[in-house]
């Protein structure tokens, strides 16, 4: 693993575009075990040597608030990037059942924001943009007007960046 953390690292332009380059160390740990025996052990050498080449880490959360403030308050990473998909199979166009819906989104967002003034880690957002038929989870494609609002929301809480995922 180091050998190929040397030689991305190596590769990358040290001054032009640096936003633009992020490395995607973890997908959503789900559990404090996780976090404490992959990603604390592991994330320390990723990010040195990420930092050598001017580049920051950056692991991604599933939405969890205990697990939100346990990263926070317990991993070395210089960013956060979470995914929420908020806009579930059965979740209307409008009215109550979806402002629910974003309101749901809004705490996660209030807790991130506060949570990256407090540790000084500022956070990414991955905006839902997509339908998923899943194990467990089925999320409805999302209406354009819903993608802004769920960008605008982000961004109004302090997000740094926008992902946008979309799962074909």
């Amino acid at each position: 693993l180091n050998n190929k953390i040397d030689e991305i690292s190596l590769n990358l332009p040290k001054e032009d575009f640096k936003s633009l380059y992020r490395f995607y160390l973890k997908d959503e740990p789900s559990y404090k075990s996780e976090i404490d025996g992959l990603i604390i052990p592991v994330i320390d050498i990723l990010n040195s040597k990420l930092e050598e080449a001017g580049v920051p880490g950056i692991t991604t959360l599933y939405f969890d608030r205990d697990l939100i403030k346990y990263y926070y308050e317990n991993v070395n990473s210089p960013e956060v990037i979470v995914d929420y998909y908020p806009l579930k199979y059965d979740t209307p166009n409008e009215g109550e059942g979806l402002q629910k819906q974003f309101d749901k989104l809004t705490y996660l967002l209030s807790d991130l924001n506060k949570f990256s003034k407090i540790y000084e880690k500022p956070f990414w957002f991955f905006v839902q943009a997509h339908q998923w038929n899943g194990r467990r989870t089925y999320l409805r494609d999302p209406t354009p007007k819903e993608i802004r609002a769920m960008t605008n929301l982000a961004l109004a809480y302090g997000a740094k960046g926008i992902f946008y995922f979309y799962y074909w």
